[in-house]
């Protein structure tokens, strides 16, 4: 690039986590399975803080988070 001006071009990871078998939990022990969804948030929540991503929302027994940054070149 002329000007001597660095391209920065984003790249974004995106991550999924999804309480396996909780809805089969549900049925047998709603307590066990609110238990599990409050500490997937819980967990969500303090990965984001420590590596700088974010929570995009909650979805369920669901977390979906992003992080964005910019490369060079």
């Amino acid at each position: 690039m002329s000007g001597g001006m660095t391209r920065f071009r984003p790249l974004a990871a995106v991550c999924f986590a999804d309480i396996v078998g909780c809805t089969e939990l549900s049925a047998r022990d709603k307590e066990a399975s609110l238990w599990a969804v409050d500490e997937l948030q819980r967990l969500s929540r303090e990965s984001v803080e420590a590596h700088g991503s974010r929570v995009v929302k909650f979805i369920g027994d669901g977390a979906l988070r992003n992080r964005s940054i910019l490369l060079r070149g």
